[in-house]
């Protein structure tokens, strides 16, 4: 299932030098076919002897203004390396700058052919540290990439492990859920105060209102329409409650939206109907479950008892 394999180089450091000017990095990976031309934002993909700088790069060798000018210009590529006895070496050249990318979706590339003829002008070991597949049927990703993981050699051990859009994702969904969780109880503890406040508050309100309540009831009120009064104030309080959440809410997802936007080009934060919908609903819930003790306690008063009180 497997079209063609490319081999390549992954730099964990390395140093680039421009006239008087240095700059370190880290992770430069060789060019493959799986890397996308989209990111370069001006020129085109390191040929045989060229490299392509971020952004931020150009402009720490350069200036601000005159990055761009870079393109077309030699620079010197250092890093280290290891012979085939393990033991380092140092290995550098001159590559000629062919793009600058957006230092997201492409960062610092270059060619394969390049980084092995200056590893082997340094004695260095040519072996590379990864490979790039490519499967010649979508649907075949996994399949290969399962193959790919049950390689094993003669002491059974395995010899590569494949990584995938789709491992990359289920590992990134997995770590939003593991936030989701830890948010949704922080949320439900929030939720398990607020009851609790609101029960505090209506225990509070029928103290303060005893009198009232014996009045009401002297003039014909029932103990359902006692009920009824605490459980529609509660129902009051969890609705403008609701309110207030979704203003503070609404204005700290575009804030945040607004602040990471430029980083990843989408917002993080996404408010559908159905999230304002289940914000109300739950507030309410909530609102008349707290008001069930304090309305029982307030329709339960002795009418002659609550007059009396001061």
């Amino acid at each position: 299932g497997i079209s063609s394999v490319e081999k390549g180089y992954m730099l964990p450091s390395y140093r680039l030098s421009y006239k008087d000017l240095q700059q370190s990095g880290t992770s430069m990976e060789s060019w493959t076919d799986a890397t996308t031309t989209r990111g370069i934002t001006k020129g085109h993909k390191p040929g045989n002897g060229e490299i392509v700088l971020t952004k931020q790069q150009a402009i720490q060798l350069s200036s601000a203004k005159k990055y761009r000018q870079l393109i077309g210009k030699t620079v010197k590529l250092s890093f280290n390396w290891v012979d085939v006895s393990g033991k380092p070496v140092q290995a550098e050249g001159n590559v000629k700058v062919s793009g600058i990318s957006n230092g997201t979706s492409v960062r610092t590339s270059i060619n394969s052919a390049t980084l092995t003829r200056m590893i082997r002008e340094a004695n260095g070991s040519v072996q590379p540290n990864f490979l790039s597949v490519n499967v010649k049927d979508l649907n075949q990703v996994q399949t290969v990439a399962d193959r790919v993981n049950n390689l094993r050699n003669a002491q059974n051990k395995r010899i590569l492990g494949a990584m995938t859009v789709g491992s990359i994702l289920k590992t990134v969904n997995t770590y939003v859920k593991l936030a989701s969780t830890l948010l949704a109880a922080i949320a439900g503890i929030s939720l398990l105060v607020s009851a609790l406040m609101i029960i505090v508050t209506m225990y509070m309100s029928v103290s303060e209102r005893t009198k009232e309540i014996g009045i009401l009831r002297a003039l014909g009120e029932r103990k359902k329409d006692i009920r009824r009064l605490f459980t529609s104030e509660s129902l009051f309080i969890g609705f403008f409650s609701a309110i207030l959440a979704l203003i503070i809410v609404f204005i700290a997802t575009l804030a945040i939206n607004y602040g990471l936007y430029h980083l990843i080009k989408y917002n993080i934060i996404q408010i559908t109907f159905g999230n304002i919908a289940f914000a109300f609903i739950v507030a309410l819930v909530i609102s008349f479950l707290a008001a069930l003790l304090p309305a029982r306690r307030a329709a339960n008063l002795n009418p002659i008892d609550a007059l009396a009180a001061d």
